[in-house]
């Protein structure tokens, strides 16, 4: 007998629905939805935090990055059946 359980949340790599560029950015990202409606992004420093929060993000949308230090981010994109995850490097 073969069981196929699956536990958990769906996560998959962002670059099938959304292009973040330019990586590594300075002051302002670019994210692109490519026609997907996400409930929401956040970028998570590497010590588990968030440290900024965009609801309701579609299209291209513009993350300013002035308020964060350069270093190694999580971009962290929420739909309404999965969650993408990319890494971003800031300058």
């Amino acid at each position: 007998i073969t069981y196929d359980i699956n536990v958990g949340i769906n996560t998959q790599d962002i670059s099938s629905m959304l292009t973040v560029y330019p990586n590594p950015a300075v002051d302002i990202v670019t994210l692109d939805m490519n026609d997907a409606v996400v409930m929401n992004v956040k970028i998570i420093d590497m010590q588990g935090r968030v440290v900024l929060v965009k609801n309701n993000v579609s299209g291209k949308s513009l993350i300013s990055l002035s308020t964060l230090k350069s270093g190694l981010y999580y971009i962290n994109a929420v739909t309404n059946d999965k969650i993408y995850n990319e890494k971003l490097i800031i300058k």
